[in-house]
């Protein structure tokens, strides 16, 4: 009996140790058919009229399906965040696709639902790089100070512009609209930065982007959204 007891304890000790490496191993931007993010926030935006004009905004992001390989698994997804850089009010929210890969996340902007679809389908088979106009959103691994996310070329550089920056870690209350599964969390700001604009990206593991923030360094074009809320609605799988 008391062999068995020692045993068990050694087994759920075990699994206790096991538990928080594999919490880690979440994505940071969950894949999920139907899982949608709403944000609030604000823009600014020349016009035709080369006047600068600014208003409040509420904007979906929702993935509406996806598709399982081998080695990746790729979304389809509507009102993708980063495309709220530029925003006007005429601009709706667009499809393009998200491709998982070895705990990369690209994204890929497409021209209607069809072609964004067809990324999809190609992106999953068996040996399949990333679409060659992919960008680089989420590492793996995200280390503050770290810079991933450069091209060949600009991977030359001796500073930080012209690819992602880790630029900071912090333990953060979750208000209970995120779904986060914990009360208190872990927020990377990722910082990417050029000559012409810069913006910021505010990521919890198992959220998403909490927060998107862009700005143009000469005509005006600037947005700040942060998310509100996350839930799951029906899709197709």
């Amino acid at each position: 009996m008391r062999q068995t007891v020692v045993i068990c304890l050694a087994a759920v000790a075990a699994v206790a140790a096991v538990l928080p490496a594999r919490a880690q191993q979440r994505s940071w931007l969950p894949i999920e058919p139907g899982l949608t993010w709403t944000y609030r926030g604000h823009v600014r935006w020349t016009g035709s009229d080369q006047r600068v004009h600014g208003d409040s905004i509420k904007w979906t992001m929702k993935i509406v399906a996806v598709r399982t390989g081998p080695n990746a698994r790729a979304a389809l997804v509507r009102g993708w965040v980063q495309s709220l850089a530029w925003h006007e009010p005429s601009k709706k929210p667009a499809y393009s696709a998200l491709i998982e890969r070895g705990g990369h996340l690209f994204h890929v902007a497409a021209q209607d639902s069809a072609s964004a679809a067809t990324l999809l389908e190609s992106a999953v088979r068996t040996g399949a790089p990333p679409p060659a106009s992919s960008d680089l959103v989420l590492d793996s691994t995200l280390a503050v100070g770290r810079v991933y996310g450069r091209d060949s070329v600009t991977s030359k550089r001796d500073d930080s512009i012209y690819g992602w920056r880790v630029a900071s870690e912090r333990a953060i209350s979750a208000p209970a609209s995120w779904n986060a599964g914990a009360a208190r969390v872990q927020r990377m700001t990722l910082e990417y930065r050029s000559l012409p604009d810069h913006q910021s990206i505010d990521v919890v593991r198992g959220v998403g982007i909490t927060r998107f923030v862009y700005s143009h360094h000469g005509t005006v074009a600037e947005t700040d959204v942060r998310l509100v809320s996350v839930t799951r609605t029906a899709a197709r799988d």
